[in-house]
């Protein structure tokens, strides 16, 4: 009896290797059944936002010593992510660490630095200063191209949400 209660054991420790397309039917599969940031991910020329937000980064480092920066457009996905969901710096983490979607979305791979609550918040701040944070969500809408992309993000006291119009006819997605 204990040596058939040591092989379970031992199974139940296993770890299994995904296989080589697991992941991306996985992904297929939210495509198919609607992922809302799909859309949203094609609709928004992201890139346009770049120069303003290259001013985030602006000040020179002292050294190349320690990580370097988070690409900031990146960056700047994430805190639209965490403004469509409603989540904290922590939760933000922890969503981009979980959700395949959210990875996705910001075109990161499991092995990918994720952005951690404090790089989140930091980067927030700098917008903040730079009182860039509403300019660049104003811009949301006008970059897609779509006019079926809607937007409402919340900056202080206004609110933008986006969403396609495919997230739009579906709204228990």
């Amino acid at each position: 009896m204990l040596s058939h209660t040591k092989s379970i054991e031992q199974i139940m420790k296993r770890k299994i290797q995904p296989g080589f397309f697991d992941i991306a039917e996985r992904t297929a599969k939210l495509t198919q059944m609607g992922d809302p940031l799909v859309g949203l991910k094609e609709q928004i020329n992201w890139e346009a936002f770049r120069p303003d937000l290259n001013r985030a980064h602006e000040k020179e480092r002292k050294s190349n010593a320690g990580a370097k920066p988070i690409d900031v457009v990146l960056m700047f996905k994430v805190l639209v992510l965490q403004q469509l969901h409603n989540l904290s710096h922590d939760r933000i983490e922890y969503q981009i660490r979980d959700r395949l979607s959210f990875m996705r979305f910001l075109g990161l791979q499991l092995e990918d630095r994720v952005p951690d609550a404090k790089t989140v918040w930091l980067f927030r701040e700098h917008l903040k200063e730079l009182k860039l944070v509403e300019v660049l969500f104003n811009l949301l809408p006008r970059t897609t191209g779509k006019p079926r992309l809607h937007c409402t993000i919340r900056t202080n006291d206004r609110r933008h949400l986006c969403r396609s119009a495919a997230s739009a006819q579906h709204p228990h997605r």
